[in-house]
């Protein structure tokens, strides 16, 4: 199999990089794997570890002598303004950084040379890995089932794989944890319901782009839109036949119902999430005397012990624990979820 294309973005500029990631990922998702560095901290470590990439778009403030090191094809150099008595290696192009995004994305495409565009072709050629879905349920409300949900997309990523958060209860409780606040086209809705040739257009066109990507939330809620079982089943579907995404990662709702089975159903596997007090436990137990209603599919259970009332849990059926933390951006770095992207991995 031919390597596929590499394009890595560096630029501690968030706002600026936010405003041309939409247009990128659409533009090249299908011909390069992009990764988008954002983080001097984790830039660092990130070139500690020799790297093949075939275009690098870096601010000039990250270009240093240090990428010689590495094997790097074509370089595009952002800088506040061109100084013309300055001179750069043939495979490095200095490109004025505040230009219309449109022109860096035609420079990007430029830098993509026949012979690279032969073996992305090849790449192409061979059928992309199937896409996984992981459900995360609990019976419990509060428990921590969008956190979870985040933080083991948060993992997965860093592990290389391509994610995508979708809420799937009524009011979509994960959008708490975004940092947008734009919300979803109630035109998605009506394409989720009338499928056309246009659909899986629309859905990318409502994917949100933060630390891992999203379906955006609709402002109303999900019955309200008409949006059910059949809907969302449509767009898992798409998703699996496009394989854009190594993951898709469904944030379930805490009622038993038929959508929420359903949904269970078209995982590939699910995380199962209880609590370590008095009331979580009876739940679990009347969910234990239907045990039979959920898919007999690979099930990680997870204890979260920030409701922790003194109740002892067994642990011979937990795949691990989430300790008590003092918050929630705290709690998404336990290492339980990163031993769970870990095995999801090799396991599905």
């Amino acid at each position: 199999m031919e390597r596929e294309l590499r394009l890595v973005i560096i630029d501690s500029d968030y706002g600026y990089i936010k405003q041309m990631e939409e247009a990128l990922i659409r533009r090249f998702r299908s011909r390069a794997q992009i990764q988008i560095i954002t983080d001097p901290a984790y830039l660092d470590v990130y070139f500690r570890t020799p790297r093949t990439i075939d275009i690098l778009v870096a601010d000039q403030s990250f270009y240093a002598e240090h990428l010689e090191e590495h094997t790097i094809h074509h370089i595009l150099l952002l800088v506040p303004e061109v100084d013309i008595e300055k001179t750069f290696p043939d495979k490095v192009k200095a490109m004025m950084k505040y230009l219309p995004y449109e022109e860096i994305l035609q420079a990007i495409d430029d830098f993509m040379t026949p012979e690279e565009e032969e073996e992305k072709e090849e790449t192409a050629s061979v059928e992309k890995p199937e896409t996984k879905v992981v459900a995360v349920y609990s019976p419990i409300g509060g428990c921590g089932k969008s956190l979870t949900a985040m933080a083991l997309g948060k993992k997965l990523k860093k592990l290389d794989q391509t994610v995508l958060l979708v809420g799937c209860d009524s009011l979509q409780s994960y959008s708490a944890y975004l940092r947008t606040e734009q919300c979803a086209d109630e035109k998605l809705a009506e394409k989720l319901k009338n499928p056309g040739e246009d659909t899986y257009w629309t859905i990318l066109q409502n994917i949100g782009q933060e630390e891992i990507s999203c379906l955006l939330p609709f402002e109303k809620t999900m019955p309200a839109l008409g949006i059910g079982t059949e809907e969302m089943k449509t767009l898992i579907a798409m998703l699996r036949e496009k394989r854009d995404f190594a993951y898709v990662i469904l944030d379930l709702g805490s009622e038993l119902n038929g959508q929420t089975l359903a949904l269970m159903e078209e995982s590939d596997a699910y995380v199962l999430i209880m609590e370590a007090n008095r009331v979580s436990n009876r739940k679990m137990w009347r969910l234990q005397k239907n045990i039979e209603l959920l898919p007999k599919k690979e099930c990680f259970m997870i204890s979260n012990q920030y409701h922790m009332d003194g109740l002892r849990v067994p642990r011979q059926n937990l795949f691990g624990v989430i300790a008590r933390y003092e918050d929630g951006e705290k709690a998404m770095e336990d290492p339980v979820f990163y031993r769970m992207a870990l095995e999801l991995c090799k396991e599905i």
